[in-house]
């Protein structure tokens, strides 16, 4: 994984980042820092100089601390969920809640072995996809999926908890790909023994744990009705509305009859095309098909948790979770 990731970056430094036709003015001035990092000349890049210059706050914890259970900041998030005092600071108080959340629904125990054995110090955002995960585990108990979809994937999370999970063992992940380049460090170093596939048309036959890297336009190389569920987490809200419906398109394509399709996106009053013009982008309209048999379809729970007592309109502060079976 290590030589096909330092040749994708070789490509993105010669090629220029944010480059690709997909590619809004709102995803160009995310891409600034990396801009910054990758014009410095280096010629390695690290997962984590990486991740931070794409906005990631990851951190691991101290070699000599065995858990998140021993560190301050733990602490301090207990004793804020015991009182029922958040405090000021947005970053720790919406920590304070997703801890608080998954406590109430399932307990601690899972999320905090998980996040110790990974060697992350916990965040909001850890927390936010361990439970989309565990939701989602939940949703497809009565089925035994291993091929998965997503698309927009950040730095790859979401696809080791599914790994961890037992759920998945080929997994197709669709993004920039300076994103891709990041996915690729993080789960190199999470999964040494996987495979990774950059730019190849899936082969689901193919033994062991496998990963398949697709720019925008290859998501056409996926095989249709291949894939036991897809995924999107507040990615479809960031897109140009042509490239978010083509991947609805593939979507539906791709899914096998009784698939999953899960996503969570917010509302954007003002999200750009890549002409630079703007449009709402609404996750009540997306282009969802009539036969889907509809699991959930509501404000997403979690981001209700978090954000409901300082923004009180679901327009401007709830996330839409909808899940739905392909027919």
């Amino acid at each position: 994984m290590r030589d096909i990731a330092a040749s994708l970056l070789e490509r993105i430094k010669t090629d220029g980042v944010g480059k690709s036709s997909e590619i809004n003015p709102f995803w160009r001035a995310e891409f600034a820092k990396l801009r910054q990092l990758l014009g410095d000349g280096a010629s390695e890049v690290t997962s984590e100089q990486l991740a931070q210059a794409l906005g990631y706050n990851g951190r691991r914890l101290l070699d000599d601390v065995a858990g998140n259970s021993e560190t301050p900041l733990w602490a301090e998030m207990l004793s804020a969920i015991e009182l029922g005092e958040f405090g000021e600071d947005p970053a720790k108080r919406e920590h304070a809640k997703a801890l608080a959340f998954v406590g109430q629904r399932c307990g601690l125990a899972d999320y905090l072995n998980w996040v110790d054995r990974r060697r992350l110090v916990s965040n909001m955002n850890l927390v936010r996809y361990w439970w989309y995960a565990r939701r989602l585990k939940w949703t497809i108990k009565k089925i035994k999926p291993r091929r998965c979809l997503e698309i927009g994937i950040g730095a790859g999370l979401f696809a080791s908890l599914l790994v961890d999970e037992g759920l998945v063992s080929h997994y197709v992940l669709v993004d920039f790909p300076e994103m891709l380049l990041n996915a690729m460090l993080v789960l190199g170093e999470v999964y040494p023994q996987a495979q990774v596939r950059y730019g190849e048309t899936p082969d689901f036959a193919e033994p062991g744990l496998v990963f398949w890297m697709l720019e925008t336009s290859q998501i056409a190389l996926v095989p249709g009705g291949s894939v036991d569920f897809a995924l999107n987490f507040y990615s479809f809200m960031e897109m140009d509305e042509r490239v978010r419906d083509f991947y609805f398109d593939e979507i539906y394509r791709t899914c096998r009859r009784g698939s999953i399709f899960y996503n969570v996106n917010k509302r954007q009053l003002r999200m750009t095309r890549r002409d630079g013009r703007s449009f709402e982008n609404n996750p009540l309209f997306y282009p969802y098909r009539s036969t889907d048999h509809i699991l959930e379809w509501e404000p997403d729970e979690f981001q209700q948790a978090l954000r409901s007592d300082v923004l009180y309109t679901p327009n401007k502060s709830f996330a839409i979770s909808r899940i739905s079976v392909v027919r």
